[in-house]
């Protein structure tokens, strides 16, 4: 049984990264239990990298990311559909290998219906499946692993929008915390209960939605387009 989640999920303090150029500096951020953050920006400006640095992948250059001590995590890179689903199981025995023991069947079926394989489509071979119903099994995988942060790159590329909606139902409703870059306007408006910017002045966290952070970032958050599409529609 994992320990339930505390309320500090990730504590970062002063982090700095640079490359060929300073990607932030000197960034503090306490992440909660139970929120849900979007990293938006223009492409090329770090959002990767900050993600990747608070969920310990990569190493700042200055300052310090904590977890909490219960907090486990799942990603769902930008490559999410590649090379990972080459054994011939079913959807059902592919997804029973990461649950935690003891779970019952009617769970790993009840997740697989909720990213919209029902019936016998559970019976399906992983190694026919469309790049769609890969991320759809993916996306599953990262629920019945009981782990309590999700990290997420760009989880709506290349998906269609039955996969969209079930990406945004799954994740509405996931108790732990959720952190994800993404460029899909509708994807952050409907999820995000706090929005990280990443732009070449710097990074801007705003706690409230996407429109609380439009409404008050207003004409210099448009002014800040100009080097890129932070958003697109869906």
């Amino acid at each position: 049984m994992k320990k339930p989640l505390g309320k500090d999920v990730i504590i970062a303090e002063n982090i700095s990264k640079s490359y060929d150029r300073p990607i932030f500096k000197d960034f503090t951020i306490n992440i909660t239990k139970g929120e849900k953050i979007a990293i938006i920006g223009t492409n090329g400006v770090g959002k990767t990298t900050l993600l990747k640095t608070l969920m310990k992948q990569i190493e700042p250059d200055a300052g310090k990311v904590a977890m909490g001590d219960s907090v486990t995590s799942s990603v769902f890179p930008q490559d999410h559909r590649e090379g990972i689903l080459e054994d011939a199981d079913t959807l059902v025995e592919w997804l029973y290998r990461y649950a935690d023991p003891g779970t019952e069947m009617e769970e790993i079926r009840a997740i697989l219906g909720r990213m919209l394989f029902s019936g016998d489509m559970a019976k399906k071979s992983t190694n026919v499946l469309s790049g769609g119903e890969k991320s759809r099994l993916i996306i599953g995988r990262m629920i019945i692993s009981g782990d309590n942060l999700l990290a997420l790159d760009e989880p709506t590329n290349h998906l269609d929008l039955e996969t969209i909606e079930a990406l945004n139902y799954a994740l509405s409703i996931f108790e732990g915390t959720v952190i994800f870059v993404s460029h899909d306007r509708e994807f952050v408006s409907s999820l995000a209960t706090r929005v990280i910017e990443v732009s070449t002045e710097g990074i801007r966290d705003f706690k409230g939605t996407y429109e609380d952070f439009l409404e008050r970032e207003g004409a210099e958050f448009y002014k800040r387009l100009s080097g890129g599409p932070v958003l697109a529609e869906s």
